[in-house]
């Protein structure tokens, strides 16, 4: 019985999402929709989620308990992300909620779909979501390797069901499409200069986590591999880390400096997090938990400042200190957890983090990475100085501070990178208890 109201539930999930998106884009009323449709929205398929991984923990089966449990984490990012995707208007034909609402759907069936058909169709469906919301970006322009992920991703799965040797790197080469290493990922470190900036930093965050989920889950090929391929991987992670690093150096506009740092530290967690979902499944939650919140976060107050000085550029910003105290320390804190300082999450999962399989090679990678973490720091540090520290500029416009309420929302948000700063094996313990291991 099980089993058969699961697969229900997985059919909903994909008519769902799809019909909701139909009533948001083709609402018959010009004014906005309120806050209470799209809540509801939102809560009829994540209770059928959370219902679904409730049936799957009466099977004796601790492997899918500890799964599912760890694509509840990364479910709750994705629900993050995409909350703020509907928070910004999207100007196109497509409306913002409407793609917000289809993100979040085909990204929680790819999690919690058992069936590797059903999944293919999430995954389709969430690239041409993701599609859709970088068009309103770029808008006739092609947008990097998203046309092709998808039939790679469905190729390699065909030649996969045969255990083609060509396939089983084809479907693995379709997720790492979005995890960055050098010198393919380099359209990732691109924000375009129009539209909000948080919108396109929550849609690079939720493809990376659910590629790596991807890789994890669907690919049959054991990933990463051994030997000499694992070193190419890692010395590939590590490039892209550093030229992430130095892009983030060379911008001088606050959103492209904010990306490529994102960028420079995916690159650090794409080889850890697929290093340590396998067996210690804990500590890639806390990474994908310590990248995510750092990186909308530092979206959100990106906007706030060019939305309040009409200004992009650093060199055309400086003392607002005064004027946007809470904004100043955020942004200090937010600056702190993304560069992996001691004491933050993402510092205490990359030492969790187990590389017995890396030999000798381990040691170079840790040094190109080390660097690329203090090029980082450097560059965050002096953003942040011209931005609040430097000295003041003349704007046109009276300039206001985030609203306390948005400024409690994000100190709630910081508070648990800290508390996995000082006890990272929580998640772990959380996971490990409730799948019954």
């Amino acid at each position: 019985m099980n089993s058969v109201l699961i697969k229900v539930l997985e059919g909903l999930t994909l008519a769902i999402p799809i019909a909701g998106a139909a009533v948001i884009r083709f609402f018959p009323f010009s004014r906005p929709l309120p806050g209470r449709f799209f809540s509801l929205l939102f809560l009829i398929p994540v209770g059928a989620d959370l219902l679904s991984i409730g049936l799957f923990r009466v099977q004796p089966d601790p492997a899918r308990f500890l799964a599912q449990n760890f694509a509840l984490v990364i479910h709750l990012a994705v629900l993050l992300s995409c909350y703020l995707i509907f928070r910004f208007e999207i100007e196109q034909t497509v409306s913002g909620g409407a793609l917000g609402f289809l993100l979040l759907f085909f990204s929680s069936g790819f999690l919690l779909s058992q069936e590797l058909s059903l999944a293919l169709c999430f995954w389709l469906g969430l690239l041409a979501t993701a599609y859709l919301i970088f068009r309103a970006f770029y808008g006739s322009r092609p947008v990097g390797n998203l046309p092709f992920t998808g039939p790679l991703l469905f190729s390699g799965i065909l030649f996969s069901l045969d255990l083609a040797p060509a396939g089983m790197w084809l479907s693995p080469l379709a997720f790492l499409l979005f995890m960055p290493f050098f010198p393919f990922q380099r359209w990732m470190s691109f924000t375009p200069r129009s539209g909000a900036a948080t919108v396109w930093i929550a849609c690079r965050v939720v493809l990376f986590a659910l590629s790596a989920w991807g890789i994890y889950r669907w690919c049959p090929l054991s990933f990463p591999a051994t030997g000499k391929s694992l070193d190419v991987f890692l010395g590939l992670c590590a490039l892209a880390q550093i030229q992430g690093a130095l892009l983030a150096m060379g911008e001088s506009v606050a959103r492209k400096r904010i990306s490529a740092a994102i960028f420079s530290q995916m690159a650090l967690c794409t080889p850890l997090i697929l290093f340590a979902l396998p067996g210690r499944p804990g500590t890639a939650a806390v990474l994908v938990v310590s990248l995510v919140l750092p990186a909308l976060a530092l979206g959100v107050l990106a906007d706030h400042l060019e939305h309040e000085t009409q200004r992009q550029n650093l060199g055309d910003m400086g003392g607002l200190f005064r004027d946007m105290p809470r904004a100043d320390i955020l942004f200090f804190l937010f600056i702190l957890a993304l560069s992996a300082m001691p004491g933050s999450g993402l510092f205490s999962g990359v030492l969790g983090s187990d590389f017995s399989a890396a030999g000798d090679f381990l040691w170079v990678w840790a040094l190109a990475s080390i660097s690329g973490v203090v090029l980082l720091q450097w560059a965050l540090w002096a953003a942040w100085e011209q931005i609040f520290l430097g000295p003041p500029k003349n704007t046109a416009l009276p300039v206001s501070d985030i609203s306390a309420r948005l400024a409690v929302s994000l100190v709630l948000a910081f508070i648990p990178l800290i508390f996995l700063g000082i006890w990272p094996g929580i998640l772990g313990s959380i996971l490990l208890t409730a799948g019954g291991l």
